[in-house]
């Protein structure tokens, strides 16, 4: 095996250890509706109203934390791609110059 095969070989190894294809993601998690909102009745207690109402503003803030979440992934996917994309246009202009190792 020639050596630029083995370090392409051991770079290629490294990267997939230290770089998982999810490295780096946020796994955003969605938040559910308040459980009270199912179980309203007429029969409403200030007690439980209230409760509800605390629900409710925790869900909202957990729905801004959750799509903040979804833009930070979005932004680093696009990011990924935009890698992705300059590596195959340094590698074309590489073997385009008749370079002979080109990665």
């Amino acid at each position: 095996m020639r050596m630029t095969t083995k370090i392409a070989m051991v770079l290629a190894v490294t990267m997939s250890v230290a770089a998982p294809a999810h490295a780096g993601m946020n796994f955003c998690t969605e938040p559910t509706e308040p459980y009270c909102l199912s179980s309203l009745s007429l029969n409403l207690t200030e007690l439980s109203f209230n409760t509800c109402k605390m629900q409710v503003k925790t869900y909202v803030s957990e729905i801004e934390e959750y799509k903040e979440c979804l833009v930070r992934d979005a932004k680093m996917k696009i990011s990924e791609k935009t890698d992705e994309a300059n590596a195959v246009i340094r590698k074309f202009n590489c073997i385009a110059s008749g370079q002979s190792f080109c990665y």
